[in-house]
């Protein structure tokens, strides 16, 4: 269920229970040093889960607009959870689930999350914040002060560390006290458990992971719950650790079995459509394979002797029609996606090409193997996603995207020869998909960062393009700029370089341009360049347009 942009907040009133932490002591922490533990090993669940911590600040409002992180997943304008401080007028300490990227100057970015008040210096204040999937709810002392509803836009979270104490990047907006008795359920906790932990109580079910003043072994900490590695100390300007590798038990043709993942047991290859055999299979030194055409069976023996199985299918995939999808920001995607519209699903009949070149099924965000992309959280939908789906439906043909785009990239930074090697990247992963098809067309959207750039930088891109990728007459579509930016005179703010675009028949062969009349800015900022989701639906179905009537004779 989708709830409207509109938040509404239920604030309720501070008292406190007879309760202290479990240590007078707790967990010290000086302003300058976190701990930092893998966070996939905890599996926390995005639907629903609950975290806790007592907390004692040394002095809350001691640096006018700072933060001071308890336990926080991600960094400052990532999408996973934060316990923390914060002190811009009002302070409130803060349950975050989620960090919405707007692009709106004037309103500033979301920042989903539920607030209560702040913690007096000096004295052990006990917090704790719920998510159940619909509502964010934060505690304070074991009274819910503040809730607040939010669908969350992703499936899960994407950070590598769990940190308490501090965040693991920039000042690192370190804790300047002690926390005690941190406590993290992979479930929405109830009122009535609420008050029990702090109370002192145990709540044990679905508890992954706690760390108590007794935790602190050795300049580690150690979770008196759970099988979960110890939390490695980190200080302001020092690396954290690198995550524990998950070995593949398996190389498939000289690769890892890519996205490999100890928890699930079964994987698709894809083979090409013109494959004589299966992959050259070689396992690692804890597995044994048996294997035929059509899949081959891994298991493997942990430390213990414990044994698990793991099944890989080939599967061989029809002739595919290729398209290159690159740019800036616009075809990297960032309109917003929806999970509850469907935006997550896989498009039928059409396959995104990997980091590791084989193939998935296309889902959003379809820029995320971009191997130039900005951050993860960034990608969103862009016009290949319509687009892709438009073509599949239309032409009965199975369709093999390489999204590979990046924002705020100029046309330059795209030319053959630039230090930033973006065309060099395009094109390399390209060729990695050649043996899978035949490319049909390259999509291209640019313009945001240099909208007077000259028509003959893009006839040279394109000419270079083909040539590497072996037809002079590949087929290229360019989309418009948005058509809502005005100038101090009222004019359209891009339409010079809307006008070069409109004709760039007249100096490209087989070429055309996508028109953006009629579509909106992202969520109606007239000064954002970006398209909001519907208008890259609707851009996305206009390249399909000039594709199907251009390559496949369809109109």
């Amino acid at each position: 269920m989708r709830f409207p942009a509109v938040f509404c907040f239920f604030l309720f009133s501070v008292s406190s229970l007879a309760a202290v932490p479990s240590s007078e002591q707790g967990i010290p922490f000086d302003g300058k040093t976190g701990y930092a533990l893998d966070a996939k090993s905890l599996g926390i669940d995005i639907r629903h889960f609950s975290v806790a911590a007592w907390v004692r600040v040394t002095e809350p409002a001691e640096v006018p607009d700072s933060m001071q992180m308890f336990v926080s997943m991600g960094k400052t304008n990532q999408d996973d959870f934060k316990l923390y401080l914060n002190n811009r007028t009002p302070g409130a300490v803060r349950m975050q689930v989620e960090f919405a990227k707007t692009s709106r100057p004037q309103v500033g970015d979301s920042y989903n999350m539920a607030k209560a008040p702040l913690p007096q210096a000096g004295l052990w204040t006990h917090y704790l914040g719920v998510y159940d999937g619909q509502t964010i709810t934060i505690y304070m002392n074991g009274k819910k002060q503040a809730e607040q509803r939010v669908a969350l836009r992703r499936e899960r979270f994407d950070s590598p560390f769990i940190t308490l104490g501090a965040i693991p990047a920039g000042q690192g907006f370190f804790l300047n006290g002690a926390l005690e008795d941190i406590c993290i359920w992979n479930r929405a906790l109830n009122d009535t458990e609420v008050a029990q932990v702090v109370e002192g109580k145990v709540v044990e079910t679905d508890l992954i992971a706690c760390w108590t003043s007794e935790s602190l072994q050795g300049g580690k900490l150690i979770s008196t719950v759970g099988d979960v590695p110890a939390a490695v100390p980190f200080i302001i300007g020092g690396k954290l650790p690198t995550p524990p590798a998950m070995p593949s038990p398996v190389t498939l043709d000289g690769k890892p079995l890519e996205f490999f993942d100890p928890e699930k047991t079964d994987y698709v290859y894809y083979m090409p459509h013109n494959f004589v055999a299966p992959p050259e299979i070689v396992p690692a030194a804890s597995a044994v394979v048996s294997y035929s055409d059509q899949q081959c069976e891994v298991m493997v023996k942990d430390a213990n002797g414990n044994e698990k199985k793991y099944r890989i299918a080939f599967q061989k995939l029809p002739e595919l029609d290729l398209f290159l999808c690159i740019g800036q920001s616009n075809m990297a995607g960032r309109g917003l996606m929806d999970q509850g519209k469907g935006d997550m699903e896989p498009i039928d009949g059409v396959y995104l090409f990997t980091p590791e070149g084989n193939w998935v099924p296309a889902n959003n965000p379809l820029n995320r193997y971009s191997s130039v992309r900005k951050e993860l959280s960034m990608q969103q939908i862009g016009p290949a996603y319509a687009f892709a789906k438009k073509l599949a439906a239309q032409t009965k043909r199975p369709v093999g995207l390489i999204v590979n785009a990046k924002g705020g990239t100029g046309i330059d930074s795209w030319l053959k020869g630039s230090a930033d090697g973006f065309y060099e990247e395009g094109v390399r992963r390209a060729t990695e998909a050649k043996p899978w098809g035949t490319f049909r067309a390259i999509l291209w959207h640019q313009g945001e960062a240099n909208s007077g750039q000259a028509a003959k930088r893009l006839k040279k891109m394109v000419a270079d393009l083909r040539a590497a990728l072996g037809d002079s007459d590949l087929f290229f579509a360019a989309g418009e700029l948005g058509r809502w930016r005005k100038q101090a005179n009222g004019k359209e703010g891009n339409a010079s370089f809307n006008e070069m675009i409109g004709g760039i028949a007249s100096f490209l062969d087989h070429a055309a341009c996508v028109s953006t009349v009629g579509l909106t800015p992202l969520h109606g900022d007239f000064r954002d360049p970006h398209f909001d989701r519907e208008s890259q639906f609707t851009l996305g179905e206009r390249y399909a347009d000039a594709v199907l009537q251009a390559v496949y004779g369809q109109k």
